[in-house]
């Protein structure tokens, strides 16, 4: 019997709106991206400034409740952070209008740029890459087990933040170039004519 590819439900946060056919949803596909990416960019709200903080850390998907699941399977962010860390304190201390909340809200990127895209004409050059996004809810691991058990993902002797994502998408740019003979034809015609 075949095994079946979750996905994340697409929603208002996650839907991809522009170029929707390169919008992945897959828990394997996501997942790999965020696992083999080395830095992973974590976007959250501070009540004492205007702006979005974005933190560049470390973090790897994983399982406390079923260590042996795989990448197919709902996993868990966990973040390399130093335990008084800002992002530490604020996600012990969540509220929202005063209202304690399940963690504090979070967005976490991840991006691998897998090739330059190079052409004759010069506004058509591209990446090639692969881009992940997690919208969550973070908490501090408080369990002494569960510290354990994810000091062998990536890291050692810190404190670690649990990400239980909310959603998930990713856009992955397909790795062919376009045809672009039309575009090569009408640059050389104005060089000529």
């Amino acid at each position: 019997m075949g095994r079946h590819n979750l996905q994340y439900p697409k929603d208002s946060t996650n839907t991809i709106k522009r170029y929707k056919v390169h919008g992945v949803y897959d828990l394997e596909t996501v997942h790999s991206i965020v696992n083999t990416c080395p830095i992973l960019h974590i976007s959250f709200n501070t009540p004492s400034q205007p702006f979005p903080v974005v933190l560049p850390m470390i973090g790897q998907l994983g399982s406390f409740d079923r260590p042996s699941s795989s990448l197919r399977d709902p996993l868990e962010l966990y973040l390399h952070g130093y335990v008084s860390s800002r992002i530490m304190n604020l996600a012990q201390t969540s509220t929202v209008d005063g209202e304690e909340i399940q963690g504090m809200p979070v967005c976490v990127a991840a991006s691998h740029v897998d090739g330059l895209v190079l052409t004759l004409a010069t506004y058509s050059h591209n990446y090639n890459y692969r881009s992940a996004v997690i919208y969550g809810y973070a908490t501090t691991v408080k369990s002494d087990e569960e510290k354990l058990i994810h000091d062998s993902l990536r890291w050692r002797r810190r404190c670690r933040a649990r990400i239980s994502s909310r959603s998930r998408s990713l856009r992955q740019v397909p790795r062919s170039v376009r045809d672009q003979r039309r575009m090569i034809r009408v640059i050389w015609r104005m060089r000529v004519w």
